[in-house]
């Protein structure tokens, strides 16, 4: 069985971070849609999924693109 994992850090207040990453509809991040199940949601300071999550060069193209709406103001 194969194991990914991948994490970001954003300079910001979790409330802040949290959200803009709840209301991922109303920016454009890169990835069209996550598969998988929330194995942990603890707003606002975690939301882990399991299966499906974007790797690699998608999942530094969405932390990116949250960094900036977050540092935007949302």
């Amino acid at each position: 069985m194969r194991y990914f994992e991948a994490a970001t850090t954003i300079a910001a207040p979790p409330e802040a971070v949290w959200s803009v990453l709840v209301d991922g509809a109303s920016w454009d991040s890169g990835v069209d849609e996550v598969r998988g199940r929330v194995t942990a949601y603890e707003p606002p300071r975690r939301l882990r999924f399991s299966g499906g999550l974007p790797m690699g060069r998608s999942f530094r193209r969405f932390a990116e693109g949250l960094r900036k709406r977050v540092e935007a103001g949302g």
